[in-house]
């Protein structure tokens, strides 16, 4: 069996590995932004290079954390997007005192880096009889996975990832309920996605070993010979049980408002500010590409149900169709192509995982949620736009894709790295470049 490393160890390799992988992005988006031009398609963050890592997404978050949020109902507005990353890019701009710009780029790094190092950890103690090879393969597929180039931007992906593997850490590492429950909250106040890491905190909790004081009676018990309150033989002991029930379904009620304690306060807030608690449902759908043709729930099951978002993508007489959004960019270069094959792709390697056994209960029902809930909501709507980036942030497939990487030969593995590393780079160039990329 392999010894545990020291944490130092594990350090170093992710941030090594953060470090290589992030200069392919950085020097891919300095291309981008000095050398292919800008498209002036959409507006930027602000003139310059430092800018172009602030395109699209990255243009709200500045604008929330300079000036706080907006509302108007009728036309795109701030109230879309979510506050933990902005919020906390404002108090490391006020602290450091550098500019919202800078402030949004060292969340994202910083956050970053430290999920290379984490994940890291992780891997080493979910799969301790497998050697550091695993490691290096998760950490290399986590960073040349090419949409996680968008975790380099001034994005919550990255923030978001952050909580995700810390929350999956502490369940494996079997924290207390309560502080679990304060991350899988931090994820809901970074994306509304966030909700997708509640069902499996809930498992958590309620599996969670009784506390010391509780352990101690029972022994107790035990050895004094009442075996009619351990066995559950006597009335005494039934109803004893029927409130041990109870009182477990109130804590865990309790602990999930505390795991939804980010979405909650969001919502609380949008109720006090502008009078609508759900107004961040109401902007997202503004800035839908179907923002005029809105589904009902029940068009969106179906649509789900029968893969249309994904089948339309690629049927040029659809209203779906990639080149209609995206019609300058060749496809192997356009995201609004190959979007669908990222979110399919996903699929595929956490059925792998389910059916190799690779993951736990935790681990594929936090990753399954994280992909079906955008897709049931959003799929239809955005026309597949984003999902390339929704599949990015599924922590659970980088143990199984390292380890798909473990298994091939030399060669074929170095081909797909290569070929990886050269869409990180291209697709960084051109968000840079201000080129259709959401």
């Amino acid at each position: 069996m392999h010894t545990q490393r020291p944490f130092l160890d594990c350090a170093l390799e992710g941030v090594t590995y953060y470090y290589a992988t992030s200069l392919i992005v950085v020097v891919g988006a300095v291309f981008g932004a000095t050398t292919i031009g800008q498209r002036n398609r959409v507006p930027a963050a602000e003139a310059g290079v430092l800018g172009r890592f602030a395109n699209w997404d990255g243009v709200w978050y500045r604008q929330i954390a300079e000036d706080g949020y907006s509302n108007d109902p009728t036309r795109l507005s701030s109230v879309g997007f979510f506050p933990a990353y902005p919020l906390v890019a404002r108090v490391v701009a006020d602290v450091t005192r550098t500019r919202v710009d800078w402030s949004l780029l060292l969340v994202s790094h910083g956050a970053l880096l430290a999920t290379f190092v984490l994940l890291g950890r992780y891997v080493q103690e979910r799969f301790p009889r497998e050697g550091r090879d695993l490691v290096h393969f998760t950490l290399l597929a986590f960073g040349l996975v090419p949409t996680t180039f968008f975790f380099r931007m001034a994005y919550t992906e990255s923030l978001f990832c952050l909580f995700t593997t810390l929350s999956l850490l502490g369940m494996h590492r079997r924290w207390h309920p309560l502080l679990v429950a304060v991350v899988v909250g931090s994820a809901t106040a970074t994306r509304l996605v966030g909700i997708a890491l509640v069902p499996a905190f809930c498992l958590y909790a309620w599996r969670h070993p009784p506390g010391p004081a509780e352990r101690d009676a029972r022994d107790s018990q035990l050895a004094s010979g009442d075996f009619c309150a351990v066995s559950g033989r006597g009335g005494r002991y039934r109803a004893a049980a029927k409130i041990d029930v109870a009182r477990r379904l109130l804590a865990l009620g309790l602990l999930v408002a505390v795991a939804m304690w980010g979405l909650i306060a969001f919502i609380t807030f949008q109720w006090v500010e502008f009078g609508d608690p759900l107004a961040v449902v109401k902007t997202q759908t503004i800035f839908a590409l179907r923002h005029g043709q809105i589904a009902s729930m029940g068009e969106r099951l179906l649509a789900a149900m029968t893969l249309e978002p994904i089948w339309a993508t690629y049927w040029p007489g659809d209203v779906g169709y990639w080149g209609r959004y995206d019609p300058r960019a060749v496809p192997v270069l356009s995201l609004q192509f190959a979007n669908p094959l990222f979110f399919c792709g996903t699929i595929v390697v956490i059925a792998i995982g389910c059916w190799r056994r690779r993951l736990t209960t935790y681990e594929w029902l936090s990753a399954a949620l994280l992909l079906l809930i955008p897709y049931v909501l959003r799929s239809h709507d955005n026309a597949m736009a984003g999902f390339g980036r929704f599949s990015a942030v599924v922590i659970p497939v980088y143990p199984v894709l390292g380890w798909l990487l473990l298994k091939l030969e030399p060669g074929a593995r170095c081909a797909i790295l290569c070929v990886s590393a050269f869409f990180l780079g291209a697709y960084a160039a051109m968000f840079a470049a201000n080129y259709w990329f959401v």
